[in-house]
C-alpha cells in the first residue's frame, strides 16, 4: 500500500452533510482504505492543516508496521506447517538419525522461531513507542477516542500527546489547553493526564482540565468518579476530588473550592462562559474559540459591567461584540481583507 501524495489528500468539490468525528480510529480506516466517500471527503479536508498530514503520516507508518507484524506471525505459522510435514515424511523414510543430525535440526528450529520470535517483539516495542500528537486548530474542536476506549473531547487550540497502544503500569498521556475526558475504567492501570503544574489520576470517571502554562491557568472539575490531583515542584502533594469540586491554581498554589459543573463544562455544548474572565482574557479566548486576530488599540481597557454570562459561539463573532457592548463601552472595526478585528474605546471614554 502506497501512503497517498499531498495531492491525492487535496479537498474535493462535495458538501459534508452530516458532522464527522475525526478521530484515530477513523484515521486507521482511511489509510486501510475502509472509509466511505463522505468520510474520505472529511479526512481529505481535516489533512489540508500540515500538522494533521504530519499526523495521519504516522498512523499510516504504524498501520503497515501492525501490518508487517500481522505478516510475521502468518509466516512463521506456515513454515511451522511445513516443517512439520517435512518431519514426517522424513520418519517414514528414514527409520534412524544420528544424535548430531537430530541436534543440528533441533538448535536450527530453535534459532528460527527465536528469531521470528524477537522481529515481531521488536515490531511490537516500535509500535508501543509511537506516539500521537493531536493539535486543534484555533475555531475548532475536536473529539478522539484512546486505544482502551477513553473518549477525549479537546477545545481550540489545544494539545494532546498519548501513545497508540497502552504499555505498562499506567495510561499516561499530556494535555497542554483544555480537554473533557471520559476515560474507560480500569483499576488496574490507571490514566493519568500530565500537565505543567501537576498530574491527575483516574481509574474511570469524566472531568474537565484546563491547563495554560503560558497564563499559568490551571484547574481540574470533576463531574463524577473520582480523581487524584498530584502537584508539581512546591505543591507536590495529593490531592483527592470529590465531584463537584475543583482544584485550580491560584498564587501559584493548588486550593479546592466548589464548582458550577454546567458552566465549567458548557464549552463541550458550543457554549462560551464569561464568568469570572475580564475584558482582556475574554478576547483572548474569543481569539481561539472563533479562529480570528483581535488588536485592543485601546488607551483603556473596557471594564466589563456582570458578573456572569454565556454566548453561544455558533451565532458567530459579530454577535457575541454586539452583545457585550451591552456591557462594556468599546467599539470595533473588522477588516475583511486580513480578518484583523480592532477593538477601540467608545467616544464617551476619549
Amino acid at each position: 500500500m502506497k501512503m497517498p501524495s499531498r495531492d491525492h489528500i487535496g479537498i474535493t468539490q462535495y458538501q459534508v452533510k452530516n458532522m464527522i468525528i475525526i478521530d484515530d480510529t477513523l484515521l486507521f480506516r482511511f489509510v486501510a482504505k475502509e472509509t466511505n466517500e463522505q468520510e474520505n471527503v472529511a479526512v481529505n479536508k481535516w489533512a489540508e492543516d500540515k500538522k494533521n498530514y504530519d499526523h495521519l503520516k504516522k498512523i499510516y507508518k504504524v498501520y503497515m508496521l501492525s501490518r508487517f507484524a500481522l505478516n510475521i506471525k502468518t509466516t512463521e505459522s506456515i513454515r511451522k506447517e511445513r516443517a512439520i510435514k517435512e518431519q514426517q515424511y522424513r520418519r517414514r523414510r528414514v527409520l534412524m538419525r544420528t544424535f548430531g543430525a537430530v541436534a543440528a535440526a533441533v538448535l536450527f528450529g530453535v534459532f528460527f522461531l527465536s528469531g521470528g520470535y524477537l522481529m515481531k517483539k521488536h515490531d511490537e516495542r516500535m509500535i508501543a513507542k509511537a506516539e500521537n500528537v493531536i493539535s486543534v486548530p484555533a475555531g475548532n474542536k475536536m473529539e478522539i477516542t484512546l486505544s482502551d476506549g477513553t473518549k477525549v473531547l479537546l477545545s481550540p487550540c489545544s494539545e494532546l500527546r498519548y501513545p497508540v497502544i497502552f504499555k505498562g503500569k499506567e495510561r499516561n498521556v499530556s494535555l497542554s489547553g483544555k480537554a473533557y475526558f471520559s476515560v474507560a475504567h480500569n483499576e488496574k492501570q490507571p490514566f493519568v493526564v500530565s500537565t505543567f503544574a501537576s498530574d491527575v489520576v483516574v481509574l474511570g470517571t469524566k472531568f474537565n482540565v484546563k491547563a495554560d502554562e503560558e497564563s499559568q491557568a490551571f484547574s481540574v472539575v470533576l463531574v463524577e468518579g473520582s480523581v487524584k490531583v498530584c502537584g508539581h515542584g512546591e505543591n507536590s502533594k495529593e490531592m483527592l476530588m470529590r465531584p463537584g469540586e475543583t482544584i485550580a491554581l491560584k498564587n501559584g498554589a493548588l486550593t479546592f473550592g466548589e464548582s458550577d459543573v454546567a458552566s465549567e463544562t458548557c464549552w463541550t455544548q458550543g457554549i462560551l462562559n464569561l464568568n469570572g474572565m475580564d475584558f482582556e482574557e475574554l478576547m483572548k479566548e474569543m481569539e481561539k474559540v472563533y479562529n480570528v486576530k483581535i488588536d485592543l488599540a485601546c488607551e483603556n481597557i473596557p471594564i466589563l459591567r456582570y458578573s456572569t454570562g454565556e454566548l453561544r459561539v455558533s451565532d458567530g463573532i459579530d454577535t457575541a461584540l454586539r452583545h457585550l457592548q451591552n456591557f462594556a463601552d468599546f467599539t470595533y472595526t473588522k477588516d475583511y481583507t486580513t480578518g484583523v478585528i480592532t477593538i477601540e474605546n467608545s467616544s464617551s471614554d476619549n
